[in-house]
Parts: structure tokens; C-alpha cells; sequence
């Protein structure tokens, strides 16, 4: 399944379920985390790590992530700010943006980071947590 055809099952899934998802399942807590966040994180924060730590990630992203996002802003928050920057720089193609993200995000974690911790660990940074980020900072474009 490409992109396009996961794109055109979720609006079709929008479509026949709404906001609220399935009835089954309670959603509709997510686009509200995702409206009170609009535009974070805010890459001019004077303080990158309080800026990190106050985003409610929930269920949004997988916890081990959520772990790893804290661990980043702890040791690293302002060489996170620069991926963050980069990240959101639309004058790039998306591509090359989300590459670049988990590129840097993998060398801060094993050259920084990782030292810190004795057991294995790693960046925790692929598409899925990018889409996350993305659809905070603009959710009409991403």
C-alpha cells in the first residue's frame, strides 16, 4: 500500500466515522491534544527543553518514544532545536526533511546521548514520530 491509497482509506474512514473514529473506539481525545498544540513545538521557545516536556503526547506517539523525546531535551535540547528547525523548514522538500530529522536525531542519540544509559537505547525517531511533530506544527497542511 503506498501513501496516496493510505490517504484516500483514511478519508474515507473520516468520512463513514467522523471525528469520533468508530464507535467502538473513543478518538476524538486526539484531535483535541492535537488543536490545544497547534504550532508546537515552537522552535523560538527561549527554553527548547521546557518547550519539549510540556507537549501532551498521550497515546500520540509510543511511549518508548516519549521516553526518548524527554531524554533529547535533557542532555541535547538545543542541537534537538537545530533538527527541529530543519524539520520545519518548508523551503526543502518534505523528503529530504524527514530524512535529514532522523539522520540528525540518530547521530545526536549515538554521539550524545546514549552514553548515559547502561542499558541499549536508541533515537526512536522515524516516519511515524515525525508525522506526529508535523501535524502539531500545521494539522490543515500535514
Amino acid at each position: 500500500m503506498n501513501i496516496n491509497d493510505i490517504v484516500v482509506s483514511f478519508k474515507n474512514h473520516q468520512l463513514q466515522h467522523g471525528l469520533g473514529g468508530d464507535p467502538e473506539q473513543d478518538e476524538l481525545y486526539k484531535w483535541k491534544l492535537v488543536t490545544d498544540q497547534i504550532g508546537h513545538p515552537d522552535v523560538y521557545a527561549v527554553d527548547f527543553a521546557k518547550e519539549i516536556n510540556s507537549l501532551a503526547l498521550k497515546n500520540l506517539c509510543y511511549s518508548t518514544q516519549t521516553t526518548a523525546i524527554r531524554h533529547f531535551a535533557e542532555y541535547e535540547p538545543e542541537e534537538y532545536r537545530k533538527s527541529f528547525v530543519g524539520l520545519f523548514d518548508e523551503n526543502i522538500g518534505l523528503q529530504e526533511r524527514i530524512d535529514k530529522f532522523i539522520s540528525d536525531c540518530r547521530k545526536l542519540w549515538d554521539g550524545k546521548i546514549k552514553h548515559n544509559f547502561t542499558q541499549k537505547t536508541s533515537a526512536m525517531c522515524d516516519e511515524r514520530l515525525i508525522s506526529f511533530f508535523l501535524t502539531l506544527k500545521d494539522p490543515t497542511k500535514y
